[in-house]
């Protein structure tokens, strides 16, 4: 590697890694997890415990009609993860924050023919993205989505400098890894057809139609393993009873779903702003326009693969998945501002006013600042790496509780039953059978009993002070 990229370019290579690996990895355990994240780690963790009421998305026709099928390789990957370092906060966000660090290090090393500057800056405007740092450290299947993409990218592009088909197999691989992570990645099957008829010379019907004749067998040699990885990794059962007996809930959010594309975009728009940070958004759309002067194939595909990433960000409004849909695009819009201010002279100054402009973003808006400017006060997902209330109870918990307890949770809601030690059973019925309790009010503490330890917790979580009384039974 040292050879490939000299000794200058392999210490950057490591420096931007180590970036990135930093951003999203140092406390990743923080905040507590959020609702959207509660849904994907419930799955993994009744996975790895092999249960049998597991989301009726993994059971095809055994359960009550209305469901939708739905890709499990992410909660499959966690669940590798649970095995190896066992199950926290932590090893439950950890494959999402090294898909980011992934991600970054394809840009680095797969892309062929690009200038190797271009791809290193673009590589560090991904590794401190206030974007791609607060999304990779959160449970959200795009955080894994993202790193597929842009293999396809790196794939396609380099077919279409080699003409060499393993890079169509791994496109076809890449392309079923983004469907068994997220159904939208069906959609990438259309980036990848486009980018075939954009090799085309002439983008007219017949040439068009030609080129694709003429290319059918290189078309079967990315299909064919996408088809044959999908159907491995997929129940195809689940998806076919989630078309016949749709739920009336996803008929709903399929119609919200493009009518929420018509009234988001101002949301989009401050959600833009301050999570690309405003001197990377306005240096963005400045290369749009350069890159539309431009001629050749790099110019199509750049342009390509933005718009249909930035196609699953516009159709995320607000309530149904969140900003983190525009994730995917991150990589596309890096390398087009990275290719735009390599074109100039004082390129220097403009890399250096862009990595100062946005750091503080990067650290105010995607670790630390609370609330987001655009979220309420309230809203959950303005969690950041203080908001530790619910982890810290389960802490005390596993300090006090003797071994073997029960432990009473009333209300349970918003804790990670998970990092419970494993000698504990938690439950919210029997407090008369219990030997650890944590309420919220002493008022639902059981009557006649003594206690030996009392201790009151409280902390600030979105936007309400919360308490909650641990107390030990006495034996």
């Amino acid at each position: 590697m040292v050879r490939l990229l000299g000794n200058k370019g392999f210490l950057l290579t490591i420096v931007i890694i180590i970036i990135a690996s930093i951003l999203r990895l140092w406390y990743l355990d923080h905040p507590d997890t959020i609702a959207d994240e509660n849904g994907y780690i419930d799955d993994a963790y009744r996975l790895l415990n092999n249960d049998p009421y597991i989301s009726i998305r993994h059971h095809p026709f055994k359960h009550p009609e209305g469901s939708q099928g739905h890709p499990f390789l992410a909660q499959i990957l966690t669940v590798g993860i649970y095995k190896v370092s066992g199950v926290s906060n932590y090893s439950s966000r950890l494959p999402y924050a090294l898909s980011g660090i992934l991600t970054v290090v394809v840009l680095l090393l797969f892309f062929k023919g690009i200038p190797r500057r271009t791809m290193m800056l673009s590589a560090l405007f991904l590794a401190i993205s206030p974007f791609a740092v607060r999304f990779s450290r959160l449970v959200h299947l795009d955080a894994i989505s993202v790193l597929w993409y842009t293999l396809l990218g790196a794939t396609m592009w380099n077919y279409y400098l080699t003409k060499n088909r393993l890079y169509l197999i791994l496109g076809g691989v890449s392309c079923a890894l983004a469907i068994s992570t997220k159904l939208n990645g069906i959609i990438i099957l259309l980036f990848a057809l486009i980018l075939f008829i954009l090799q085309s010379k002439q983008l007219t019907i017949s040439p068009i139609v030609s080129y694709l004749k003429l290319n059918f067998y290189n078309i079967l040699f990315f299909i064919l393993p996408a088809l044959f990885v999908t159907l491995l990794l997929n129940d195809p059962g689940a998806y076919l009873d989630g078309v016949i007996h749709p739920a009336p809930v996803y008929k709903m959010t399929s119609l919200d779903f493009w009518r929420g594309a018509l009234y988001s975009l101002p949301f989009w728009a401050k959600a833009m702003f301050y999570l690309l940070s405003p001197i990377v958004l306005i240096t963005w759309i400045t290369s749009l326009y350069f890159l539309f002067k431009e001629k050749g194939y790099f110019k199509r595909f750049l342009l390509t693969w933005q718009a249909i990433t930035i196609s699953f960000f516009v159709f995320h409004r607000p309530g149904l998945s969140g900003e983190h849909g525009l994730i995917p695009a991150i990589p596309p819009i890096t390398i087009g501002v990275a290719y735009f201010i390599s074109k100039f002279n004082f390129s220097k100054l403009l890399i250096f006013l862009i990595v100062i402009s946005a750091l503080p973003f990067t650290f105010f808006y995607g670790i630390f600042f609370k609330p987001l400017p655009y979220r309420p006060d309230t809203y959950y997902a303005n969690r950041t790496i203080s908001d530790t209330f619910y982890l810290d109870v389960v802490k005390k918990v596993n300090s006090l509780a003797k071994p073997n307890s029960n432990v009473y949770l009333l209300p349970q809601t918003g804790y990670p039953i998970f990092s419970l030690r494993k000698d504990l059973h938690w439950n919210y019925y029997e407090p008369e059978k219990s030997d650890l309790f944590v309420v919220s009010d002493p008022s639902l503490l059981p009557t006649n009993v003594y206690f030996s330890h009392v201790e009151f917790l409280s902390g600030f979580e979105d936007g309400e002070t919360i308490s909650r009384f641990v107390v030990v039974k006495a034996n």
